[in-house]
């Protein structure tokens, strides 16, 4: 049985126009029978603040206890992180919503992502 290959998450900054010529180069390849990368899963932020509103350290935490212990409630992830239900949650409702954590069933959540590439452009 072969190796399962890895599922990297790309995050990165674009603003609407990056966004939609990237997707246009997509389009234009694909309508050309040019080959494409893939698959690659990207997350794009409009800006670093809200990346950061997004990806606080205590989410990063919740993500990487997730992704090491493998699928859990929210009342239990509170529990491990020593943090309270309600934040938590509130925590797992943001992260599920860009798709940085999955619902599996109806009350266990998961990191499906093995590598998460954050790039931030310093200069233009």
């Amino acid at each position: 049985m072969g190796k399962r290959q890895q599922k990297i998450l790309i995050i990165d900054i674009k603003n609407e126009s990056e966004l939609f010529a990237e997707a246009k180069e997509l389009f234009v390849r694909l309508d050309k029978n040019l080959p494409v990368k893939g698959p690659v899963y990207r997350l794009y932020f409009e800006n670093l603040v809200t990346l950061w509103r997004t990806l606080t350290p205590k989410r990063t935490e919740l993500m990487q206890l997730l992704r090491k212990q493998g699928p859990m409630s929210i009342r239990k992830l509170s529990i491990k992180l020593k943090r309270d239900y309600k934040n938590v949650h509130t925590d797992i409702q943001e992260l599920t919503a860009v798709d940085l954590i999955r619902q599996i069933k109806d009350d266990l959540f998961e990191v499906p992502w093995d590598i998460i590439d954050l790039k931030i452009q310093l200069a233009a």
